[in-house]
């Protein structure tokens, strides 16, 4: 199918657009746009805001304070970046050069996340990793059966078992934006990976294309069907490399004539 021009197709694609700007402008811009008003107000009482148009408050973020909480975001941004490129690239790799029959399903397992709330996800991540979470009580068994270990071969027991901190520190913070962030790096690598195969190797993209639109599947029988033979030396441009096993056997009988 042509694309379409929206010059040409004015119509249908104010009808598409406009629904969906006035929606970003609703409830994005004009939010947006009242806050930056407050910045250059100051506070008159406990509600009151007064935008009288100073510039103090962009004055105050330049104090050392700010700086400082700006340069640990930029930092805890570029390490939780890192990490979930170190793992998504496998990952991603992985699902992008695996057959056809499994790609789809392992797609499905990176984006079934997203069918649960963010905020749903994070209290299960806190109940994971709490002082009475699955995390410390797995860690606590493993105590415990170490200390019964080295009493039964006479050795001294360990001391009580005391609940490790896994929340409310860095090591919380980047594991949990990693677990959240994860998702989307692996499915950004993956499309543009994919894209990139099938500009290093258009002829095999070309052949598994037109192997699925025959009905040819891998594994199967290539023999219950002639064109299954065939689409694999058949090229983008419909020309055939091997003539078919009807004209080889038409010749002869057309040399008898």
């Amino acid at each position: 199918m042509a694309e379409q021009d929206w010059k040409t197709n004015k119509g249908v694609f104010a009808a598409v657009s406009l629904p969906t700007l006035f929606w970003i402008i609703l409830f994005f811009l004009v939010p947006m746009a009242i806050v930056w008003l407050y910045s250059f107000g100051e506070n008159k009482g406990l509600t009151e805001i007064d935008i009288s148009g100073t510039l103090d408050n962009y004055k105050r973020a330049t104090e050392w304070l700010y700086l400082t909480i700006f340069g640990k975001s930029f930092a805890v941004a570029a390490l939780v970046t890192l990490i979930c490129l170190i793992v998504g690239f496998p990952v991603a790799m992985a699902i992008t050069f695996a057959s056809e029959k499994w790609r789809p399903w392992l797609l499905l397992g990176i984006m079934l996340p997203f069918w649960t709330n963010l905020l749903i996800r994070t209290y299960a991540l806190m109940m994971l990793l709490g002082t009475q979470g699955f995390a410390n009580k797995g860690l606590g068994a493993l105590w415990e059966g170490t200390s019964w270990i080295k009493t039964l071969v006479g050795l001294q027991p360990l001391p009580t078992w005391e609940p490790v901190q896994l929340l409310f520190n860095k090591c919380a913070v980047v594991f949990g934006l990693v677990y959240v962030h994860l998702p989307f790096m692996v499915l950004s690598l993956y499309a543009a990976l994919d894209r990139s195969r099938c500009r290093a190797f258009p002829h095999d993209h070309a052949h598994r294309r037109a192997a699925r639109r025959a009905g040819h599947r891998r594994g199967g029988d290539d023999h219950a069907d002639p064109r299954a033979r065939r689409i694999p030396h058949a090229r983008p441009d419909g020309r055939d490399r091997q003539p078919d096993d009807r004209q080889r056997h038409r010749a002869p009988v057309q040399e008898g004539q």
